[in-house]
């Protein structure tokens, strides 16, 4: 007794459904490679890009140093610690 048919209809559809899970995972991807290149970019010359970022421009991490000069950095990773803890127990 066999297990399954390897027919037309299950290639046709294995075909498909790695056509479709490819499509919706560079869905899901691209959005946060996004951020991370735009971060990474030189503000000025990414304002000027137009079309698909694949790769940062003009590296630089300007904007990870103005982050880290905030002082609320450390009060709003506090918060999240406490909210984290306290909504777990």
């Amino acid at each position: 007794m066999k297990n399954e048919k390897n027919g037309n209809g299950r290639k046709t559809f294995d075909a498909f459904n790695l056509i479709f899970l490819l499509a919706l995972s560079v869905l899901m991807v691209y959005p946060i490679w996004y951020v991370i290149c735009a971060a990474l970019s030189d503000s000025n010359m990414l304002m000027g890009h137009r079309g698909v970022l694949w790769l940062p421009i003009n590296c630089k991490l300007t904007a990870f140093d103005m982050m880290f000069r905030n002082p609320l950095l450390v009060k709003s990773t506090l918060n999240t610690l406490i909210i984290l803890t306290t909504g777990t127990l």
